[in-house]
């Protein structure tokens, strides 16, 4: 019928609105307002791209719901342009309860610091301190946090500023040892474990270090089968001074940072592992650098982010809504004062960037070559259950597995099924295409 009409050169944003006006759906509309230059055929392909992701969410959630949290759950997924059966199954009663191994054996410790608190290193009096009944996770001893350990000496971190060879060698030992190595304006804190062939870059969320996101997995991986390379992004954790500055780019600075690390170290060909805003850098990275990418895993990440999704972090920019597994660690990286102020700034900024530009790295999909192994828990309250059915439509091959009882950590609340379904995905041989069962 428009063609009668005398829209001239009108047409197309005429139909353009009215399609976009017309959406029922508010996630959709909301999504479709947030992108720049939209056309009627970009504006039709993407609405129908996000409508099968929110259907295949929803279907993923009711499922959920319907089965209960220890039996499998059925999910409709979209891969290579066709519909796949794909079977998910919690393990929520597993939880990850391994025991701390400690980077330092236990010793009697020498005198500590004088300079403010000695349990946390604050600027008050020990006797009020919150963490003076807390155990050192390298000492093992009542007392004190991590931060302000007495065994922590300048030799539990080794500067690497030599050539690519020497960085490669320093690290082949497979040890916890912490290195450094300088990448633009950041040197770069990382450890390398494992002497196996099937090597790995773990890329932690916002904020996140080596420790605190990834514990489970340094400790639970087969060290005789990978070789691991985690590291604490620009400005996060001993990746530090200077602090980071929090953009819409921050994303694609870290699939930068994270690909030259692994060149420096001599590791042409590797998986990449990413969590939260870590896994969206690692969509970045497979996407930029598709012959070097092996296998990608991400889980809790997403492409685009919705105006619900950035009122979610700012209702926890207060790190004393967090949960103690997840501040506590926290707290001793960065001490109780500045990690509280660095966390609302992280919150502050990067829900300005976003809200000017919420799409974040949803025209990389196309370009990701490499399998790919999407993880979704269906309780996260950060991350809306549209996203992971959309990577799966949007990635060709790849596949989704659902945690029905998961939340947003589900690489540390279910560690023990989350290492052993990522390593097994790792080590199945590549194939044209990945078959689901």
């Amino acid at each position: 019928m428009s063609k009668t009409c005398e829209f001239g050169t009108g047409l197309q944003e005429s139909l353009r609105d009215q399609l976009v006006c017309g959406i029922k759906s508010e996630i959709i509309r909301q999504r479709l307002f947030a992108e720049n230059k939209l056309d009627f055929a970009k504006a039709y392909n993407l609405a129908v791209s996000l409508e099968a992701a929110e259907k295949d969410a929803a279907m993923v959630v009711g499922n959920a719901k319907a089965s209960g949290e220890t039996s499998a759950v059925e999910c409709q997924a979209v891969y290579s342009g066709r519909s796949r059966r794909l079977a998910g199954a919690a393990r929520g009663q597993r939880g990850w309860r391994a025991a701390s191994r400690g980077r330092a054996a236990a010793a009697s410790s020498g005198p500590r610091s004088q300079q403010g608190c000695q349990a946390c290193g604050g600027a008050h009096e020990e006797s009020g301190c919150n963490f003076k009944a807390y155990v050192c996770r390298v000492c093992m001893r009542r007392g004190h946090i991590r931060r302000v350990c007495p065994n922590i000496t300048p030799h539990n971190t080794v500067d690497v500023t030599q050539c690519n060879k020497q960085a490669g060698q320093d690290s082949d030992s497979g040890s916890d040892e912490e290195h450094r190595v300088k990448i633009g304006k950041h040197h770069i804190n990382y450890i390398k474990v494992g002497h196996g062939p099937h090597s790995c870059i773990l890329t932690p969320g916002g904020l996140g270090t080596i420790w605190t996101n990834y514990k489970p997995q340094i400790e639970g991986f087969d060290r005789s089968k990978f070789t691991l390379v985690v590291w604490d992004p620009p400005g996060f954790g001993k990746s530090y001074p200077p602090e980071r500055e929090f953009t819409s780019d921050s994303y694609g600075n870290d699939a930068d940072t994270g690909y030259e690390l692994m060149k420096i170290l001599g590791i042409p060909r590797f998986s990449v592992l990413g969590w939260s805003a870590g896994g969206s850098a690692s969509l970045v990275l497979a996407a930029k650098h598709p012959d070097a990418v092996r296998k990608l895993v991400v889980w809790g990440a997403n492409a685009y982010i919705l105006p619900t999704e950035i009122a979610a972090y700012r209702k926890i920019a207060d790190v004393n809504t967090w949960a103690k597994h997840l501040r506590v660690p926290m707290v001793e990286v960065y001490g109780k004062e500045r990690f509280a102020q660095y966390w609302a700034r992280w919150v502050d900024c990067m829900s300005v960037a976003l809200e000017a530009k919420m799409d974040i790295c949803s025209e990389h999909l196309k370009n990701i070559k490499c399998p790919t192994l999407v993880l979704h828990g269906c309780k996260d309250p950060l991350v809306d259950p549209v996203h992971a059915p959309y990577l799966i439509e949007n990635i060709k091959k790849s596949v989704l597995y659902i945690y029905t009882d998961g939340k947003h950590d589900i690489h540390i609340r279910h560690a023990e099924d989350f290492n052993k379904r990522v390593q097994d995905f790792l080590l199945e041989p590549a194939k044209n295409d990945i078959e689901c069962h």
